[in-house]
């Protein structure tokens, strides 16, 4: 009995990883979901910092990733790493830098979805 349990466990678990690797969101969909983040004020003072119009899948972490531009790019010794992400199952983002003192903004280490954008944001998801 042990062994039919592991075996669908085992089933259950490749099942999970195969289907995780399958981005839900067009590339199309996750650059227009970033320039509706982007243009909210509150996250204004990173316009122009990420290359919205190639996000990168990670089917590990079922993450989209946007690259940092020249305004927060190339990282010199000591400075923060900057970070734009958007989660592929439900739209929800988080952006903020990284650095020896950990997040910034503290809400950075997160993922978050604000009232005021989950309107726009879930209209483009479709969740």
């Amino acid at each position: 009995m042990k062994t039919l349990a592991n075996i669908l466990l085992t089933t259950l678990i490749m099942v999970g990883t195969v289907l995780a690797a399958e981005a839900s969101l067009t590339k199309e969909a996750v650059s227009l979901i970033g320039t509706i983040i982007l243009r909210d004020k509150s996250n204004s003072h990173y316009d122009e910092g990420f290359k919205l119009e190639t996000p990168e899948f990670d089917k590990e972490e079922g993450i989209w990733r946007f690259q940092a531009t020249g305004k927060f790019f190339p990282v010199t010794l000591g400075a923060p790493l900057y970070f734009f992400e958007i989660r592929d199952k439900d739209g929800y983002y988080r952006i903020g830098s990284i650095s020896g003192r950990g997040f910034s903004p503290k809400s950075a280490e997160r993922f978050r979805m604000p009232p005021a954008l989950r309107k726009k944001i879930t209209g483009v998801v479709g969740k």
